[in-house]
């Protein structure tokens, strides 16, 4: 009666996250069904299992402290890695990723959304993935939109912050200021093509967009000419 009230939880990209009661010969499949199924963004082809490492009897010390299982997601049953024979035991917890997806816009054959299978993914694979530029692109011109990271976001609200307390008259209104959730990297693809993953193929991270125009042999001139 006294011992803790057994439980696995879920998270990530399911209906319902959270924590669910243990029951014996539970299998991860069972805890998605329990957690409403996975989400239409979740990355279905892998899902991870933490467990802690707890043994009552034990008279030495051990710094290992929890292990992870990773198992492949088929036609919504788990594969790979002896999953017909897992079972889920009390505290462990399910992780199913979201599913990390770059764009790709412009002069390439196959414009899209793709999906990062790799951490460190780069350019040249996105436009490999993509089926390579078109006769029509400028590479050189070719430009890397990138989201803010909550890091980035947190030190660009300390500036904001910073600024505000020691604006004054002669200061640019913070009001003023068009901050966006984006910035653009700066790339030279032409390079990043020509050398795959040499510093100029830069690693990609999820949400980024890559723009390719196309070549335009003109330019234009205004102001006070003929």
């Amino acid at each position: 009666d006294l011992k803790e009230e057994e439980t696995v939880a879920i998270y990530g990209e399911v209906a319902n996250p959270g924590t669910f009661l243990f029951s014996k010969n539970m299998t991860i499949e069972d805890l998605l069904v329990q957690a409403g199924g996975l989400l239409e963004e979740a990355a279905t082809t892998r899902v991870e299992v933490t467990r802690r490492i707890k043994d009552p009897k034990s008279t030495s010390f051990s710094s290992v402290l929890g292990k992870t299982f990773t198992f492949d997601i088929k036609d919504g049953f788990i594969v790979g890695g002896n999953a017909e024979n897992f079972y889920l035991e009390p505290f462990d917890a399910v992780y199913n990723r979201r599913q990390q997806n770059v764009v790709v816009a412009g002069e390439v054959l196959f414009s899209g959304s793709y999906s990062l299978l790799k951490k460190n993914e780069r350019l040249s694979d996105l436009v490999s993935k993509a089926g390579g530029v078109t006769p029509d692109a400028y590479v050189k011109g070719a430009r890397l939109i990138r989201k803010l990271s909550d890091e980035e976001r947190r030190r660009q609200n300390d500036a904001i912050r910073m600024a505000q307390n020691g604006e004054g008259k002669d200061s640019i209104s913070i009001q003023k200021l068009n901050l966006s959730e984006t910035y653009t990297v700066g790339i030279d693809l032409e390079k990043a093509l020509a050398n795959p993953k040499s510093d100029f193929d830069l690693v990609l991270r999820e949400g980024d967009v890559l723009y390719i125009p196309e070549y335009v042999n003109t330019v234009k001139i205004s102001g006070s000419v003929m």
